[in-house]
């Protein structure tokens, strides 16, 4: 047993140094979003588009944030796709005039979507289709209803973009969580997307390597349309990967930068929320391919898992007299306190409590169930629901 524990502390070091560099190259690599205050002046003009389906947990909090900072130049739109609860009547509440099939000069306005999908469609993308005649100004930000948005948010990151000369931006949120589950294992979820899929690969141009976030996705008009809207990825479960993939080809500037200070996403409430809507995003992120789950649920059980089983029985089982017993130990808190040390600053990165990266073990196990759960409707090609 002592032999296959060395070899398995040393497997996890391994990954646990590699995982080190990519966070060094991805924190150190990547520009963070600087927010402006107060916002600049003669600002391009830009559409948020939300889209929101039975969205009445979210949408007031994610509409207050933005109220601020809606004006002639700063407009809003809501996709009310098909909503059964009160999501229209909070619309109106918060001054949203509804387009019955032409545009209006309101700067607040919402579509009410009431047919579904075409057969092959996702819901989401249906209903953001749905908003192309009514789009308007030089930039688009896709959002989510639930997001917070900081004051400025949004000129700071227009001026970010045309700064950097790009076309596409995308930015990554910082963690908002209200529970115990949520602080424990949104973190860790998080950071598995920014290992699979590393910041400094996707921003390169020479490389395929794509990655989007579509909880902010800042895009100018004549792009998207270039691209063909949403409609050109009907069938995309994960929309904001497909468009930046379709983005990188065409050789337009694209990037996902640090966004947490510009705005924070609270994903889900409970555990039930979490495990479904990362099924989704994991089976899809990874090409619904079972092999490729595999490997990174692989990877996972022998870097944050197994390494934790593995010292407690050290001390609970293992005999101290045996000469394997202190290579083994030393291995086993060397990687622990490499596990511990990297999800500390990964969750302070995140803006999340960080005390809660000691129990990382206990997360990734979570998160292996999760892909487990991927790897079972994959294997059985089950239907996947943009809401279930």
């Amino acid at each position: 047993m002592l032999p296959a524990l060395l070899i398995l502390f040393s497997a996890g070091i391994g990954l646990w140094l590699f995982r080190s560099r990519v966070a060094l190259e991805t924190l150190y690599g990547v520009p963070s979003v600087p927010l402006l205050n107060p916002s600049p002046a003669e600002p391009s003009s830009v559409t948020v588009v939300i889209p929101a389906r039975n969205e009445e947990k979210n949408l007031p909090q994610c509409l207050r944030s933005l109220e601020v900072q809606l004006d002639s130049q700063t407009q809003c739109l809501v996709i009310n796709d098909r909503s059964t609860d009160a999501t229209e009547m909070i619309l109106q509440r918060a001054g949203f005039s509804e387009i019955a099939g032409k545009p209006n000069l309101s700067f607040k306005r919402y579509v009410h979507v009431r047919q579904n999908p075409p057969e092959g469609w996702t819901g989401k993308n249906h209903a953001l289709t749905c908003a192309v005649p009514y789009l308007s100004g030089g930039w688009l930000l896709f959002t989510d209803a639930d997001t917070l948005h900081q004051s400025s948010g949004i000129r700071s990151a227009i001026v970010h973009a045309e700064k950097n000369g790009l076309d596409l931006l995308t930015l990554t949120p910082r963690c908002l969580t209200g529970s115990f589950i949520e602080r424990l294992v949104q973190p860790t979820a998080m950071a598995m997307m920014g290992l699979w899929f590393p910041l400094t690969r996707v921003n390169d141009p020479q490389k395929p390597d794509h990655f989007a976030n579509g909880q902010y996705l800042l895009i100018r008009r004549d792009l998207y349309e270039t691209l063909g809207t949403h409609a050109a990825v009907a069938h995309e479960f994960l929309e904001d990967f497909a468009l930046m993939k379709k983005a990188k080809q065409t050789g337009a500037r694209t990037a996902c930068h640090w966004g947490q200070e510009i705005y924070g996403t609270r994903m889900y409430h409970n555990l039930r929320e979490l495990w479904r809507g990362w099924r989704r995003i994991y089976r899809h992120a990874l090409d619904c391919s079972v092999p490729l789950i595999l490997v990174r649920l692989a990877g996972l059980l022998t870097a944050s898992v197994l390494p934790a089983i593995g010292l407690a029985w050290l001390f609970v089982h293992a005999a101290p007299e045996n000469p394997l017993w202190k290579p083994a130990v030393f291995l086993g808190s060397l990687c622990m306190i490499l596990i511990t040390g990297v999800t500390v600053k990964t969750y302070r990165t995140l803006q999340t409590p960080w005390a809660y990266a000691f129990l990382h073990p206990v997360a990734a196990l979570i998160v292996a169930g999760i892909l487990v759960d991927a790897l079972r409707i994959s294997l059985l090609n089950l239907k996947t629901r943009w809401r279930e």
